[in-house]
């Protein structure tokens, strides 16, 4: 029975993702692609039910447990919130991480080359983010483009200032 449930599950989702494609939604398709491998290496530790995917609750539990680690890290007055100071630092430390993974030849700057990786939003952005216009990308520029384009830049809050944040865009996800 259970096996059943993980092909209808399977033949499902491709059937979602291939519908996606023929319909002219290459997009839609892509990100659930992507999305699938960012979670992949979450698997192990969260995927309870062990049918090869992340469900709504499963998901909740990894935000829930980013927050903590999060919160544990940068709250350096560990009054259970974090700080525009304190904010400021994850972000930091997240656009450093994610610089370091696409520098791959460790040159201080990202190519149009490096930053054409499968899943990277950075390559379509290049030219944005490229503001001095010399065909790289500068640590700098990275931490300006996160800033500029929104939500992988910002750290969203539920419920008011006051709410833990959700650090859902982790170093692996891409601009």
């Amino acid at each position: 029975m259970r096996q059943s449930i993980r092909i209808f599950f399977a033949a499902a989702a491709l059937t979602s993702l291939s519908g996606a494609a023929l319909a002219g939604d290459d997009h839609q398709a892509r990100r659930a692609q992507c999305r699938a491998a960012r979670e992949a290496q979450h698997l192990p530790t969260y995927d309870v039910d062990k049918d090869g995917k992340l469900d709504q609750a499963e998901r909740g539990q990894l935000r829930q447990d980013m927050r903590k680690r999060a919160l544990a890290q940068y709250d350096a007055d560990r009054d259970g919130k974090l700080s525009d100071a304190e904010r400021s630092a994850l972000r930091r430390d997240r656009v450093a991480a994610k610089f370091a993974k696409l520098d791959a030849n460790r040159d201080g700057a990202i190519s149009r080359q490096e930053a054409a990786q499968p899943c990277s939003r950075l390559a379509r952005r290049f030219d944005a983010v490229d503001q001095d216009r010399n065909g790289s990308i500068s640590s700098a520029e990275l931490s300006a483009a996160h800033m500029k384009f929104g939500k992988r830049g910002k750290f969203r809050f539920k419920g008011g200032a006051e709410a833990d944040p959700d650090v859902e865009s982790d170093p692996d996800a891409e601009m």
